[in-house]
């Protein structure tokens, strides 16, 4: 009975060598980033290895299971007989491994291939299907599972005989997004990963350094290979700001739009010269030529893939209202000549800009330097030196708005000031922080949330109370580490010096300025959405949560 279930088990492996090859790999997006392919090596696999590793106990429990005429599952179930620690696959629900083998997806659109609708009208089933195999075994039950130590990958085989595999890094990366921990000391994945650095007494002279990590040139990320493109986004990446000389601004914007060209859209551009505005752009530089439309140049092409994110500043904006496009808003304190305090733009977006870019076009005659902090740092502060100031601003919801009665805007979208990956517990053990969303002067009062008893009594009344009590504290605390010249970096923007923020990450602001008569200070740049950040991101492998 043994050598029947040994060879039933052979058969199985074979049946991998059908199975569609998969052009998912690293970075390639959707639910099977880093999951490999089946293909015909699982044939050489050493069976023998995988039937050895079985503790004495399973074997007994297979024969058991034989002579009961039951599948192993119904004793061994998830139980991974391999030389590598069975227990980090285990971590995963099996249903969500089923769901997520490559034989569930279209391997050209990377959409599901299990999801029952009617094919004529698309309405979904009267009544729930339940997958089950041949033997009515449960779908998402696992037979067996092995690691196979070469290909670095696990090989499991479900009840109703498929066989998925599974890269170990994706296994990996699973676990860490879903728990926030590392499931194993894998040296080989984490020197892999590219991580985020929080930075802080951080100066224009570090940043300005011939070595300087955060700093590259115009012409290298927008005329160059693509590995400088790929450098600069693994730069806005790890510290959520960078530095781009030489960018120039007697173009009408389009350098600043080929920036965010550069760092936006898909990451394929060859041959789409047509759709892709870095493209087009590098197309130009190369002709020696500059293409005008009504006067204008050419900022976002009208079928483009990439480039600006349109707001109602425009595609290209300017600080300088005469440099504006008629029915441009210029409703914002950006275009006075006072101070603004460190914030995020677009608070009162739902889903605000992923990258924000800054081109110096002309410099104040005095004041007018830039500011620069490290939202992600001053909330790990936060969260170290007050957990419940952290907790506050994690979960109170804040509401922002924007109104321009010259063009006619009225936008209005609410969030916490710091968004963490909650990890659902009493405690309000919070994960890591994914964004930041502050800007005091574009807030609406808070509100507290209604009596749960729905009616306004005292009890409420101390509720409120509290409510606002604790709110004061904690956002004090956030304004006193904002204040604090340890996270605030200070520039001097010349012309044609370009700073890229991760706009949902670090925050922005700026001295009070004077101008003298002939003389302005003028900056131009442009957004480009999270979505397209995040995108370029997982394109690159960087881990997003």
């Amino acid at each position: 009975r043994s050598e029947q279930w040994c060879n039933t088990t052979y058969r199985t492996r074979n049946k991998a060598d059908t199975l569609p090859a998969s052009p998912i790999s690293r970075g390639a997006g959707g639910v099977g980033d880093n999951m490999l392919r089946s293909n015909t090596k699982l044939l050489h696999l050493p069976f023998r290895r995988f039937w050895s590793n079985a503790t004495g106990n399973s074997r007994r429990q297979h024969r058991l299971a034989h002579n009961q005429h039951q599948h192993p599952s119904s004793l061994t179930h998830n139980r991974c007989m391999s030389t590598k620690n069975h227990e980090i696959i285990q971590m995963l629900p099996p249903r969500f491994l089923r769901q997520s083998s490559t034989q569930n997806y279209d391997q050209s659109t990377h959409q599901r291939l299990d999801v029952h609708f009617d094919i004529n009208n698309g309405k979904p089933p009267s009544q729930p299907i339940e997958k089950t195999n041949t033997h009515n075994n449960d779908y998402y039950s696992i037979r067996h599972c092995m690691f196979d130590d070469a290909e670095n990958k696990w090989i499991v085989t479900w009840n109703d005989d498929e066989i998925s595999t599974f890269s170990n890094d994706w296994i990996n990366e699973q676990i860490q997004k879903w728990t926030g921990r590392q499931p194993q000391n894998n040296e080989s994945y984490d020197a892999g990963v590219v991580k985020r650095v929080h930075w802080a007494n951080l100066t224009e002279t570090h940043v300005r350094a011939s070595n300087s990590p955060l700093s590259l040139s115009f012409s290298d990320v927008v005329s160059g290979s693509g590995e400088q493109q790929a450098a600069a986004l693994r730069i806005l990446y790890r510290y959520g700001i960078l530095l781009v000389t030489n960018t120039p601004t007697d173009d009408g914007g389009e350098g600043v739009a080929a920036l965010a060209a550069s760092v936006s859209g898909g990451s394929n551009k060859k041959d789409c010269v047509d759709t892709s505005l870095l493209g087009w752009y590098q197309q130009q530089q190369k002709q020696g030529g500059k293409e005008q439309t009504e006067g204008r140049p050419v900022t976002v092409l009208r079928d483009g893939t990439d480039g600006p994110l349109r707001t109602m500043f425009g595609n290209v904006w300017s600080t300088h209202s005469s440099d504006m496009a008629a029915g441009a808003s210029i409703a914002d304190s950006a275009y006075g000549n006072g101070a603004l305090p460190l914030h995020t733009d677009m608070t009162y977006f739902r889903d605000p800009p992923g990258l924000q870019i800054f081109t110096m076009v002309s410099p104040a005659a005095e004041g007018g330097k830039s500011i620069f902090a490290d939202g992600f740092a001053a909330a790990e502060r936060l969260r170290i030196a007050d957990p419940t100031s952290f907790n506050v601003l994690c979960t109170t919801v804040r509401r922002y708005r924007s109104i321009d009665d010259a063009t006619g805007w009225h936008l209005e979208a609410r969030g916490p000031v710091i968004s963490a990956v909650n990890r659902k517990n009493k405690e309000h053990l919070w994960g890591p922080v994914t964004a930041i969303r502050h800007n005091d002067l574009d807030r609406l009062p808070d509100l507290p949330p209604p009596p749960s008893c729905g009616t306004f009594d005292t009890t409420w009344k101390k509720e409120q109370e509290e409510f606002y009590e604790k709110l004061q504290i904690a956002h004090s605390k956030w304004d006193e580490i904002l204040g604090s010249d340890e996270f605030r970096l200070v520039m001097d923007l010349q012309p044609g010096d370009t700073v890229l923020v991760a706009n949902q990450r670090c925050l922005h602001g700026r001295t009070s300025f004077s101008t003298f008569e002939g003389s302005r200070r003028a900056v131009m740049g442009c957004y480009v959405s999270q979505d397209e950040l995040d995108s370029r991101f997982r394109r690159a492998g960087f881990q997003l949560h």
